[in-house]
């Protein structure tokens, strides 16, 4: 989660610029699903070159996507 304190929206974007540059190298695609949760995992690399493990899981309602959290492991 993230928990650096925000003063607005554009704090958020900032701080994601440097994961939003990351390559996804490998998409190891849905690990679970059902009509209230979907996970999802992947391998990126980063602008300098690290790799992280992200898994994404997304809550869902009505078939949308009501919440996302995620996490990441850093892949030596």
């Amino acid at each position: 989660r993230d928990s650096v304190a925000s003063r607005g929206l554009g704090d958020v974007y900032k701080r994601q610029l440097p994961y939003m540059a990351a390559k996804l190298i490998w998409e190891t695609g849905r690990l679970y699903e059902n009509e209230d949760i979907l996970v999802i995992h992947n391998i990126m690399v980063g602008p300098d070159g690290t790799k992280e493990a992200v898994i994404v899981v997304h809550t869902l309602k009505d078939g949308k996507m009501l919440k996302t959290e995620t996490g990441t492991t850093p892949v030596k």
